[in-house]
């Protein structure tokens, strides 16, 4: 277990803490980190199980992969 982390945003996987959600976002647009989860397709809407791994852009927190039928189009 990584220890000293001390901020309320944690990275266990790269040993980096943040005590701010600016520094949190900046962080996840700048390491890669696989994400695994339950959520819409933001084109369609459609629920879809995903796993994602890459840097998240633009401000975003989380994700946002496109199901299989929006991916062909």
């Amino acid at each position: 277990m990584v220890s000293g982390l001390e901020g309320t945003f944690k990275d266990f996987k790269n040993n980096w803490s943040c005590g701010s959600l600016p520094e949190w976002i900046e962080h996840l647009g700048e390491v890669e980190l696989t994400y695994k989860g339950t959520g819409e397709c933001p084109t369609c809407g459609k629920s879809i199980k995903f796993e994602w791994t890459g840097k998240l852009r633009n401000g975003k927190t989380y994700p946002e992969p496109l199901c299989e039928e929006c991916k062909t189009q």
